[in-house]
């Protein structure tokens, strides 16, 4: 009988010490560690999901015209973005793309043929980027790309459906009565000499605009 005590004492302090261990104070310190971890997660998602109301300024120093908190996709890359801000400034007598004169045929203006641009809010960017990489010197389109403000050099010419928000949003936005240059070439006119613009006197959209006249041109970007 001693000799089976003498087995079943220290089993019984090694469970003891083995029970205290589980629930001392360090086990709930590494649990507030834990909490602490998962409330920085918190924070850090609340900052990058800072929400903006429509008329704020945006990080870009521009103004909040567009949000979508379900957000929408921007079509060069597939990321998902959720707001669209405006530069404070125009760019003025820009025309839409380069052209060379043909004095044949009592004479004639021909433009490069931009393929694939087009209307739907998250296509501004890509837009842009078809433009340039066809006709690098196009005015209006390199404006936008060459445009930096408040650190953020994202900027794009405007897709139809984005330039027609920041005409929904023109009191908040503070915008004139100008005609503003989209990204959005004319998909329907042969030779592709045209491309869509918004007028902000009347709110017409309009697709029959000749690419060489000179409008204005308002930048965006998305976040």
């Amino acid at each position: 009988m001693k000799k089976t005590m003498k087995f079943i004492i220290p089993i019984i302090i090694t469970i003891i010490m083995i029970t205290f261990i589980t629930c001392s104070p360090s086990r709930s310190s590494e649990t507030t560690a834990s909490s602490s971890d998962s409330s920085v997660n918190i924070t850090s998602t609340s900052e990058i999901s800072q929400t903006y109301e429509i008329g704020a300024i945006g990080p870009g120093g521009g103004i909040i015209f567009y949000r979508n908190l379900d957000g929408f996709i921007m079509t060069d890359t597939g990321e998902k973005a959720y707001y669209l801000e405006v530069a404070p400034v125009d760019f003025t007598g820009l025309s839409w793309a380069t052209y060379e004169y043909n004095p044949d045929y009592g004479g004639v203006y021909t433009y490069k043929d931009i393929s694939d641009t087009e209307h739907e809010i998250g296509t501004g960017r890509k837009n842009t980027a078809l433009i340039l990489a066809l006709d690098p010197d196009a005015p209006a389109a390199l404006a936008c790309k060459n445009y930096s403000n408040n650190g953020k050099d994202d900027w794009f010419l405007p897709s139809l459906d984005e330039l027609s928000e920041i005409y929904r949003r023109r009191s908040q936005v503070g915008m004139g009565r100008e005609i503003h240059w989209s990204s959005t070439e004319t998909e329907y006119a042969i030779p592709k000499n045209f491309a869509y613009i918004q007028n902000f006197a009347n709110g017409d959209k309009l697709g029959n605009f000749v690419k060489r006249n000179e409008y204005y041109v308002r930048p965006i970007r998305a976040f």
